[in-house]
Formats: structure tokens, C-alpha cells, sequence
């Protein structure tokens, strides 16, 4: 046989024999199946070793390769970028304190005054409170008080000072508010400068500095100086109530006497244009002489009598100013007022006091009271003329005759008399506002008046009435005069009757007093 057939010749598979002639089959299936176990179990190992090992790095391979990596999901991004906070809340924390106006200062720092809104606070910042006469406080800033705010009340240095005052029963004003006094004088105060005003009737105003001390007790002693009574002075050629005769009262007062006797009809005649339906026309004749105060009570004239008042302001219109009228006052305050001023100068009062509301008296002597509204009406028409309007029956009016709404107040009101204009946008000083009549300043602009007269409607009549008052006191009174805020026909006549019972920025009044007793 050659070598070719022998390698083409076929395999014997079949399992040989033992040499004892036993068949090997059962050996070789047992290698077989130790062979598959082992496999098997190969397997299982290889594939959970892969299952774990997945997260390790591969072998580093000697080829290069470069791959673009493939973006992460959108969610897995975000889940391991940290996001951006957002910027702390800003905010201010309101510090209170009692009493006000102290020193606020945060971690040393001034910041400012109480009350005060401390910006960018933080929790643990120290603040501190000083003011002067006060112990100072200081404490650390909580979340609580982010929350709710600071309140802090400081406790008062005090000093003992003893107050003596001439004469008794003044009135005392201490750093603005009305001051009790203590029977025995003394007062316990901060330990920081206090003002002291005190008034009594009669005498000057005095204002006093103090600043207690904490170690012993001052004393202050205050004498209020009387007011001079004015020396009468005769008047040439005056006879009947020469007694009377002085131009200034007590307070500086300039007081007209009028000629006498007047006469004149009030009220205007139907078809007058402008005309109001209480206007009803009355004849009057005043015999019994009086004097009228030339222009209106000024602030400062009556923070005499009382030295709290205040007439306020009106838009950017200042109404305070000492030499301006005053304003803002009922018809009692006027009356009250007036009686003061007669008790000043030893007269009899013309006002009674009737539980809370004020009358005047059946028989009025010389004391001060409101002009009625027949002598007011009566020197307005000025020597008995009947004219519409004070300066006569045309518009406008004269530049500069009387201070109302011209075109200097155009930015002030929408209406203004077209044509006019004088120097004043508010009220006139008391002694610059043009004259009227027999020489009154203000009598026919910057601010209406009270009188004494109670609101009615007179019943028609051909008589002549004598020295006519209306003494009915209760609801309202009536005004008379334009003011620095009208502009209409209606509002600048003489006759017109307005009433009220409510003060307002824009009225004020005059005094007038009768020169000797009623027969």
C-alpha cells in the first residue's frame, strides 16, 4: 500500500477493546461528561465575571484610536452639574425704637436714626442704640427679629430739676407738649438739653433751656415779664370817648374808628348779577361807635393766646408763617380769643360761655368780639355806595387791589380772575394785603372772616334796623370777604353770605370793640 492510500484511508472511530476484551464505551462517555461539566461551568464563571467587571478599564491596546464620545443624556448631565444658587433675598429690617431719633450704628458702623429701615441685615450682626440722657443697649441680630422687626426701648438716664415759676397756674410746654407740673416742683427728666415755653395771660411768653444732671438736683426760675399796657394818647380833635382814643392795643393791634354815624343798605337787589337768594336787602344805621382792628388777627397774634396752634400749610402754600393770617379756626376759637384779649386789657368780656357753646352777651360792653356782619358790609360799601364789587362794578379788578386768584395762581387753580394779577399766590401778610374801605388791609381778599352774626335769612322789611345783631349762636355763623382762593363774580361781591360751622385754610377774622358802654 502506498503512502497516499495510506493517508486517504479511512479513520477508525469505533472504541477499541481492553486486552481482556471488555468494551471501553461506559470509560470514554464518563471523560465526556466531565468534559462537558467543565465547560459548562467555564461559562457561568466568564459570563458573571464580565457582569462585574464591566465598570473596570479596558487593557491599553498598542493601536491609537480616536473616538468622538457620545453626548450624554440631558437628565444624567444635570444629575451630576451642580446648578447655580440663586442670589439671597434682599430685604430691610424696620428698627423702632422709644423714644425716637437714636443713634443706630451696625458691627461699629453708623447707619443711621430711628426710626430707620436697616438694609442687607444678617443674623449675628451686632447693633447698637445710643442717645444721649438714655442707657446705651446692645444685642445680636436673631432670625426672629429678620422676621418680625426690631423694637427697642431704652431706659431714660434720669436728673431731677426743680422748677419755680411766676406767676402760678402758667402754662408750661416741655420739648413741645403740655407739661402737668408736680405740686412740689419737681421734674424727672433725661439727662439731655429740654425746652421750656411758658405763657400766662397778661404776660410775655418766656423759653428756657435746661439739661439735668444726674449727679444732684438744678433748680430754674422763671418770672414772666407783665405786658405794658399802652398809654392812651387823645386823638386831635377827638372828644366823645377820648378814653378811647389810642390806635394800638396790647398786642400791637392798630384799631380804626370809623365816622359816624353810617348808614347803608346790605344785601343786593334782585337781578344783581351773581346774586344768592339770601341776600335780602336791609337798611341799617350804625350810631353807637366802635373800633375794628385795621387788619386780620396774624398767627403770631394769636399763638399768644395759644402757643400750640398751628394754621398748617395747603399744597406747597405755607399757612404757618407768624406774619401771615390766621387760619384754620372755628368761630368759638375766634369768640375765645376775644375774651382772652378783653381780660388782658381789664374789659369786660362780650362772650358768655353757656355749657359748651358760646353766646354773646345781651348788653355787650367794651370788650372785644367779632364785627357784625351790618358793620362789616356797612364800611365794606364805603360811604354807602352800592357797589357790586369793592373796588366798583367792573372786572377785574385794579392790578394789585386785593389778593385773590389772578394769574399768579394759574398753576394753582384751574379758574382764575381773567386779566388780574397780584403779588401773592397764598394769604398776604396781615400788614401787606391791600386796603379796603376806610383803610382795612385784607378787607376785600386773602382771607374771608367770621363775624359775630348766627346764620338766617332776614325777612323783607322797609325798616331801618339800629346797630343790628344777630346774636343767635347756635349751628352757623356767618363769613363774609373774598379769599387768596376765589375767582368768580359770584365770590368777590360784598354781598356775599357764606356760613359755616367748620374751620378751613382760608378763614380767618378781625376784632372790633364799642368805645364806651350802651346807654
Amino acid at each position: 500500500m502506498s503512502e497516499e492510500d495510506e493517508f486517504l484511508k479511512p479513520l477508525d472511530l469505533s472504541v477499541p477493546k481492553d486486552p481482556t476484551g471488555r468494551s471501553q464505551k461506559p470509560l470514554v462517555r464518563a471523560v465526556l461528561l466531565l468534559a462537558l461539566l467543565g465547560l459548562w461551568t467555564w461559562g457561568v464563571f466568564v459570563f458573571f465575571s464580565r457582569e462585574s467587571d464591566e465598570s473596570l478599564p479596558l487593557p491599553v491596546s498598542n493601536v491609537l484610536t480616536i473616538s468622538t464620545p457620545t453626548p450624554l443624556p440631558t437628565e444624567i448631565r444635570s444629575s451630576s452639574t451642580p446648578m447655580p444658587l440663586p442670589p439671597p433675598e434682599l430685604r430691610d429690617v424696620i428698627i423702632e425704637t422709644d423714644p425716637s431719633g437714636v443713634t443706630l450704628l451696625r458691627e461699629g458702623q453708623f447707619v443711621g436714626t430711628s426710626p430707620f429701615k436697616l438694609p442687607n441685615p444678617e443674623v449675628g450682626q451686632e447693633l447698637r442704640f445710643r442717645l444721649n440722657g438714655f442707657e446705651p443697649e446692645v444685642f445680636l441680630l436673631t432670625q426672629r427679629h429678620l422676621d418680625e422687626g426690631v423694637q427697642v426701648q431704652l431706659k431714660a438716664i434720669l436728673g431731677q430739676v426743680l422748677l419755680k415759676i411766676h406767676p402760678d397756674n402758667c402754662r408750661v410746654l416741655l420739648d413741645g407738649k403740655l407739661l402737668t407740673l408736680p405740686e412740689n416742683g419737681i421734674l424727672n427728666l433725661p439727662v439731655r438739653e429740654h425746652t421750656l415755653q411758658v405763657s400766662s395771660p397778661g404776660y410775655k411768653t418766656a423759653e428756657r433751656t435746661i439739661t439735668p444732671a444726674e449727679a444732684y438736683e438744678r433748680t430754674l426760675s422763671i418770672s414772666l415779664e407783665p405786658i405794658p399796657t399802652p398809654t392812651p394818647v387823645m386823638a386831635p380833635g377827638e372828644e366823645h370817648g377820648a378814653e378811647e382814643s389810642n390806635t394800638k392795643n396790647s398786642q400791637n393791634l392798630e384799631m380804626l374808628r370809623p365816622p359816624f354815624p353810617l348808614t347803608a343798605t346790605v344785601g343786593s337787589p334782585r337781578g344783581t348779577a351773581g346774586r344768592q337768594s339770601n341776600e335780602v336787602e336791609v337798611k341799617v344805621a350804625l350810631k353807637r361807635e366802635f373800633r375794628i382792628s385795621k387788619s386780620e388777627i396774624s398767627n403770631a397774634q394769636f399763638r399768644i393766646f395759644r402757643p400750640e396752634h398751628q394754621s398748617g400749610r395747603w399744597k406747597s402754600i405755607d399757612l404757618n408763617a407768624d406774619t401771615l393770617p390766621v387760619v384754620n379756626v372755628r368761630w368759638e376759637d375766634a369768640v375765645a380769643y376775644c375774651n382772652w384779649l378783653s381780660e388782658q386789657e381789664k374789659l369786660p368780656p362780650a362772650y358768655v360761655k353757656k355749657g359748651d357753646r358760646w353766646e354773646v352777651d345781651e348788653n355787650p360792653g367794651t370788650g372785644y368780639r367779632l364785627p357784625t356782619e351790618a358793620e362789616w358790609e356797612t364800611l365794606a360799601r364805603s360811604e354807602g355806595k352800592h357797589f357790586l364789587f369793592g373796588w366798583g362794578d367792573e372786572m377785574p379788578p385794579p392790578q394789585g387791589s386785593l389778593n385773590v386768584a389772578g394769574k399768579e395762581s394759574s398753576k394753582l387753580f384751574a379758574s382764575v380772575v381773567t386779566g388780574y394779577q397780584d403779588s401773592f399766590t397764598g394769604p398776604a401778610p396781615v400788614d401787606k394785603a391791600a386796603e379796603g374801605g376806610p383803610g382795612l388791609s385784607g378787607l376785600y381778599g386773602n382771607v374771608m372772616e367770621w363775624v359775630q352774626d348766627g346764620y338766617s335769612i332776614p325777612p323783607r322789611s322797609s325798616k331801618v334796623f339800629i346797630d343790628p345783631r344777630n346774636a343767635t349762636a347756635k349751628g352757623f355763623h356767618v363769613i363774609k370777604g373774598a379769599s387768596w382762593r376765589d375767582a368768580g363774580v359770584v365770590d368777590l361781591r360784598i354781598a356775599r353770605r357764606r356760613y359755616g360751622n367748620q374751620p378751613a385754610v382760608d378763614i380767618g377774622f378781625r376784632v372790633a370793640r364799642y368805645i364806651s358802654q350802651k346807654p
